[in-house]
């Protein structure tokens, strides 16, 4: 496979992220797969394509005043990257992006869009505590692209429990979210003897006989470092290693030495050397230092989190405490002063570096990731399959049904047997119901039409699972593909109709060629509506031609059939759908039938339910 990766920054730039990138790119490359890298050149740094090993490098000229001014890893790009990303993702099979707060990683996710790619997405945090402007920032990214990034991503990769959850809480669904531990090469590092401890010491002009305690990290707040300053004892000397700025008052303080920033060869060599290994983290979970540590064999003090307790780990031999200075003060003073201790918590750190931070394994399941995805349909290798859906169980579902019947088309009717916006006459009766089951699929829609997000947790279920329960009674027989109303929904209600037994769920989501990634949240094509605000999905659809789009533009009809010869040509799923009802009072059923007249009976296409369809996309389940 060809993949590419755009990350903001790579080695030699200093990071944890940047270490990440670095090891995928490699072990992607390894496994037989071309592998190129985008990414900005460093101050200094000439710009250009260069082959490191077998990954493909290109750097592309940036500025990079975030980052001198503020210390903010934020890089802003020219028509440089643009030309670079547009010409390498436009023959990839698969995109990796690192992280949606980057401009990088947006700009590649929406040229990777545009040419029809898979897109992976690895992200590395949530919301980091910066300063306020910075967090607004950080939320502001999130709410304008970060989170419609992360839901239309092939698969979200994470590495931290804590960025799992708030992915979820962004609305990622579970089935394309994977927590994949990220791993160090367990080979690189080895027990020191006395003599090699002695000669990394003396080579940074460390003392020889004391305690040492080490940080590696960015100097940034999360961090901790500033924490664990202030938590120096006469018991023990720091040593700090990372990129950034700490006071110059550091540089003189007794008992502390700051090296800067080392290579990661560097730091696997220097950290045998020491006694322990401090990790005072905030809103961070097993990062790469901690993972290297417990490599290492060191001692390894950590800031508690919630997330720890799914290990249930001996808390005698990793210490896990409050990121504050008495707190790691003590922890400290404790460990150096009982060298039987220092032994158990190494061997214990060993255990787990083994258990769960191989890298050989963990680098080969994250590469795999790609291949499995490869093998789900996408709408390139779907048939060209047409479905129609139609919601709320109204009346004139019936002679909608013959309409479709007369042009070779399948139907999902949604209904909702006791809808509050209809009048008892205007509804489906049971016996009609179960006799457009004999030919079309009934659908569930709620029992009352009720917007899930409007109601409590245990209203919206008892509306979602009563629904399935009435039809079924009804129509005698399963009913599998719920509809929800108004396309108002929260990820709280997808697991909702996932336990309720259904195997797929329709959203109201328009001008989408596939099923998307997820069956509890099918998009479709076309809404028999001429909406308003559909202008930015018409000029896609348009191709970004002025007079195709003002042709297009509030004519749904056009924008169907437009739709339809996509599909017909390059696979996938044309969707339509809508209300019997607004088709009469809209006047628009003799529009309705050019278009089913238009996209039926054709050979090579299929014409399915929507569980039918959702079938065919997602067989494994």
């Amino acid at each position: 496979m060809n993949i590419v990766y755009a990350v903001q920054y790579y080695p030699p730039h200093t990071g944890g992220l940047e270490k990440v990138a670095h090891q995928l790119a490699e072990r992607a490359a390894a496994a037989g797969h071309t592998v190129h890298v985008i990414t900005f050149a460093l101050p200094g740094q000439k710009p250009g394509t260069v082959r490191e090993g077998q990954v493909t490098v290109h750097r592309v000229r940036g500025w990079h005043i975030f980052d001198q001014l503020f210390g903010i890893p934020f890089c802003v790009g020219g028509i440089g990257m643009l030309r670079t990303l547009w010409r390498t993702i436009r023959t990839a099979d698969v995109v990796h992006v690192h992280d949606v707060f980057y401009l990088t990683s947006l700009t590649s996710y929406l040229i990777a869009r545009w040419h029809k790619k898979p897109v992976f997405i690895s992200q590395h945090v949530a919301v980091v505590k910066h300063g306020t402007l910075v967090m607004l920032a950080e939320r502001c990214v999130y709410a304008l692209w970060g989170r419609p990034m992360l839901r239309g991503a092939q698969m979200v990769l994470v590495h931290q429990d804590g960025v799992r959850d708030f992915v979820r809480m962004l609305g990622v669904s579970d089935d394309r979210v994977r927590l994949v531990r990220i791993g160090v090469d367990l080979t690189a590092y080895v027990e020191q003897d006395e003599a090699e401890r002695r000669r990394e010491r003396e080579q940074y002009s460390l003392p020889l006989d004391r305690p040492l305690v080490l940080f590696v990290g960015r100097f940034v707040p999360k961090k901790g470092h500033q924490v664990l300053f202030v938590a120096r004892d006469a018991a023990y000397e720091l040593v700090f290693v990372g990129s950034g700025e700490v006071p110059d008052s550091w540089q003189t303080t007794p008992g502390v030495h700051v090296l800067g920033s080392l290579s990661p060869h560097a730091v696997a060599r220097l950290m045998p050397a020491v006694d322990v290994v401090a990790a005072p983290s905030t809103g961070e979970t097993w990062t790469l230092v901690m993972q290297e540590a417990l490599a290492c064999g060191v001692p390894l003090v950590i800031g508690d989190a919630p997330a720890y307790a799914a290990y249930e780990l001996d808390r005698e031999r990793i210490v896990l405490c409050p990121p504050t200075a008495p707190s790691l003060q003590h922890e400290l003073k404790r460990i150096v002063s009982d060298p039987a201790l220092k032994e158990r918590m190494g061997a214990y750190g060993r255990e787990l570096a083994a258990r769960y931070f191989d890298w050989e394994k963990n680098g080969a399941e994250m590469v795999a990731l790609y291949t499995q995805s490869s093998l789900q349909r996408t709408p390139n290798n779907v048939p060209p399959t047409v479905v129609t859906s139609w919601d709320d169980g109204h009346v004139l579902d019936k002679k909608m049904a013959a309409l479709l019947t007369q042009h070779g088309v399948k139907g999902t009717f949604y209904v909702a047997p006791q809808d509050h916006e209809l009048a008892s006459e205007e509804r489906l009766t049971p016996e009609q119901a179960r006799t457009l089951s004999t030919t079309h699929e009934i659908g569930a829609h709620t029992v009352h039409h009720q917007h899930l997000t409007t109601l409590g947790d245990a209203e919206a279920a008892y509306e979602i699972e009563e629904s399935k329960r009435v039809l079924e009674g009804v129509i005698g027989t399963p009913v599998t593909s719920f509809c929800y109303p108004a396309g108002k929904y929260a990820m709280r209600h997808v697991k909702m109709v996932e336990r309720a037994g259904f195997t797929n769920a329709r959203t109201v989501k328009r001008f989408a060629t596939s099923l998307g990634r997820s069956m509890f949240e099918l998009p479709t094509s076309i809404h028999t509506y001429d909406h308003w605000l559909d202008v930015w999905g018409v000029l896609k659809l348009a191709r970004f031609r002025p007079l195709r789009f003002f042709y297009l533009y509030r004519h749904w009809d056009r924008q169907a059939k437009a739709l339809f010869d996509r599909v017909q040509r390059e696979g996938g799923v044309f969707h339509l759908w809508g209300h019997s009802e607004e088709v009469e009072r809209h006047g628009d059923w003799d529009r309705l039938k050019e278009v089913l007249q238009y996209i039926g009976g054709r050979e090579g296409v299929a014409y399915s339910t929507v569980s039918e369809a959702a079938e065919l996309v997602f067989p494994q389940s």
